[in-house]
């Protein structure tokens, strides 16, 4: 649903949603529902580095995270 007409338009997402984990530099998100049903890993990147997604599956089992539906998704542009 568009709010504006203008070329940069937004939209309104309404939800329970939590921001997990944060980078200082917001190259990377975690979102997930309260109930810890629903959990994304978004990046600015089309591939993250390993170790910063080591980092961050690490602090998501450290807060209860069920991990073992995670999926990764090859990103390409075209």
């Amino acid at each position: 649903m568009p709010l504006t007409t203008t070329p940069n338009c937004k939209i309104r997402v309404k939800g329970k949603y939590w921001i997990i984990d944060l980078a200082p530099d917001y190259s990377y998100a975690v979102v997930g529902h309260p109930n810890r049903k629903y959990l994304w890993i978004l990046s600015r990147t089309s591939q993250m580095d390993q170790s910063v997604y080591d980092g961050i599956l690490k602090r998501l089992e450290e807060q209860s995270f069920t991990l073992s539906k995670l999926r990764t998704t090859v990103q390409r542009c075209e």
